[in-house]
């Protein structure tokens, strides 16, 4: 690797990458054909994420009944990460995939301070904002879990944004911050 190269933690023990060259490509054709995309990628020194592109899952909805959570999250986790990992490599490759919690939590944060400050002032709203961030469950599960921290920030905005579309007499524009955030948090988890 090279001198403050960001790769993936995962990468480095994995079993599935540093045998991917000596492992056999077996299954259909779509399966063949993803395990030899994966490896031509990872012979050109293309930066792949670890829960990307794992050719040996290649066929894993096929294999479930997708009963899962929604897969909004997921989706704009995938984002941060291929952004934050992959493009700019500012950050290793799980940290990026868990800026997406941060950023949504640290919204939700703002929106609770607008809220506090609204209804009882500036200083209620500092303290407001410091005892939910600091908080430890909120602390420590906006750095680890993918969705309850996810869903309570989108549930505060979305709390916070039907307030202020109210009182300031049906604004249009909090109203739509109000759908929006109920539409994330109900595509986050149900």
């Amino acid at each position: 690797f090279l001198p403050r190269q960001r790769i993936s933690s995962y990468k480095i023990h994995a079993s599935e990458e540093l045998m991917a060259f000596q492992m056999p490509i077996e299954g259909s054709d779509k399966e063949i054909a993803i395990q030899q995309e994966y490896r031509d990628a990872l012979q050109k020194g293309t930066r792949l994420s670890f829960y990307k592109h794992n050719a040996w899952t290649a066929n894993i909805w096929e294999l479930t009944d997708n009963q899962g959570h929604p897969a909004i999250s997921d989706m704009l986790m995938a984002a941060t990460n291929r952004v934050f990992y992959e493009w700019l490599g500012w950050l290793e490759d799980i940290e990026a995939y868990h800026l997406y919690t941060i950023i949504v939590v640290t919204i939700s944060l703002v929106f609770l301070y607008l809220f506090v400050a609204d209804a009882f002032g500036s200083f209620a709203a500092i303290i407001a904002v410091l005892a939910l961030a600091l908080y430890p469950m909120v602390f420590a599960e906006s750095h680890f879990n993918i969705k309850d921290p996810v869903q309570m920030g989108y549930y505060t905005m979305a709390v916070v944004s039907g307030y202020f579309t109210v009182t300031r007499k049906l604004s249009v524009d909090w109203f739509v911050l109000f759908l929006g955030s109920v539409f994330l948090a109900l595509g986050t988890k149900w």
